[in-house]
């Protein structure tokens, strides 16, 4: 009844963060009220104290909140 989706993966860098905001209230509309990103990336990119900041903040506004990385720093 009420789907859950998610962003897909994506790359850790900043281009991908400030297209996230955007993203959300697009999925809504289409009926994707439960949303979530792959916070942390699991594709490739580099690590950034700040940047890993910034994203979960940006993850704190989505109705689900799911930091999901494999084999990157972003989990260490």
């Amino acid at each position: 009844r009420y789907p859950i989706g998610f962003s897909g993966y994506s790359i850790a860098c900043w281009r991908a963060v400030t297209f996230q905001p955007c993203f959300t209230p697009t999925a809504t509309h289409i009926g994707y009220t439960w949303w979530s990103h792959d916070i942390g990336g699991p594709k490739h990119g580099s690590y950034d104290p700040e940047f890993s900041l910034r994203w979960v903040q940006v993850g704190g506004f989505s109705p689900i909140l799911r930091v999901h990385s494999s084999g990157h720093p972003f989990l260490g």
